[in-house]
């Protein structure tokens, strides 16, 4: 797996150079990005490669976890991040002052498990990795496991990271984990016969990202951030009438991999409307996802979606 790292690294490098773009004064950001990067930061890259045209400077941060992204934010080391809805919502809680303001992804996670495994009560006793307690696998986890099999008592485990989820079911660390579907792919492809997905494990609808920056930026650089989010969602746009530029960034940016996986996520991704830059945002889809993340530990100061979402720079919506 630290083979692939290095080439999704170099791959990022050759699609998208980590340096300032020239300034003509429209505005600069600085974006927190979580590594190893996978195809739900494509549009964002293709969106930059715009705001490069329109005179925006660009810089990225490459960072480890979802938890020293956020930490850099508060500590104003970047503008913007991607990353998980109930990472976002716990730190608004904590005391962040910041807020979602363009929605990034929903759930794309499988319960992949060793073949044996086909059922949620076939993982009592056995370690389950997730992301976090508080993030998209980790809830939707346990409230697949008291749903489904309310009996079962498997081992829930912390493993940040799909690529160190799928490191640990190769290595017989685990026995089951949720993975990203471009993940499972290349697993299933890589060790064929060997693993499973437990079917009902799939839920529909649950925000799973979001882009969040703090209200200081938001408010400082409000025309700047406009454009951003304009851009990101005519991207957004563009790639469900003609996804073979989405399809050819992630090849791009995925070199290791058998180009028809990789073609077969992007037509997942377009086809099941993952990519949520306007809905995510809005007031329904963000009460459902404070629900469903505070299943997991209830917020104390959060009360409504106001608290940690803004429409105020999304219009129209995604797919027109």
């Amino acid at each position: 797996m630290k083979r692939r790292l290095k080439f999704l690294v170099a791959a990022i490098t050759a699609v998208l150079p980590f340096s300032a773009f020239a300034q003509d004064g429209a505005g600069s950001v600085r974006l927190g990005v979580e590594i190893p990067v996978s195809i739900v930061n494509v549009p964002m890259f293709m969106t930059i490669d715009r705001l490069k045209e329109k005179g925006v400077e660009v810089s990225i941060v490459e960072f480890q976890s979802p938890e020293t992204m956020t930490l850099a934010l508060r500590n104003g080391e970047v503008d913007f991040i991607g990353t998980s809805a109930g990472t976002t919502f716990s730190a608004i809680d904590a005391g962040l002052e910041g807020k979602a303001f363009l929605g990034m992804a929903m759930s794309d996670f499988l319960m992949v498990a060793k073949k044996d495994l086909t059922t949620c009560q076939s993982l009592d006793g056995k370690n389950v990795g997730v992301q976090s307690r508080e993030g998209t696998t980790g809830v939707l986890t346990i409230r697949w496991l008291e749903a489904e099999c309310p009996d079962a008592r498997p081992n829930v485990l912390i493993v940040p990271g799909s690529e160190n989820r799928v490191a640990g079911l190769i290595a017989g660390q685990l026995d089951a984990s949720p993975i990203d579907s471009q993940n499972t792919a290349q697993l299933m492809a890589l060790k064929p016969g060997e693993f499973t997905t437990i079917e009902s494990f799939s839920k529909a609808g649950v925000l799973a990202s979001l882009y969040f920056a703090s209200n200081r930026w938001l408010e400082e650089q409000a025309p700047t951030v406009k454009v951003l989010v304009e851009e990101y969602n005519a991207v957004v746009n563009d790639i469900t009438k003609d996804r073979s530029e989405f399809a050819r960034r992630t090849k791009e940016l995925l070199p290791d991999t058998d180009p028809e996986i990789v073609q077969a996520v992007v037509d997942g991704y377009v086809d099941r409307k993952v990519l949520v830059p306007v809905s995510g945002v809005q007031p329904d889809v963000i009460e459902d996802a404070l629900e469903f993340y505070g299943s997991a530990r209830p917020y104390a100061k959060i009360k409504t979606a106001e608290d940690v979402a803004t429409t105020e720079f999304v219009t129209g919506r995604e797919g027109q």
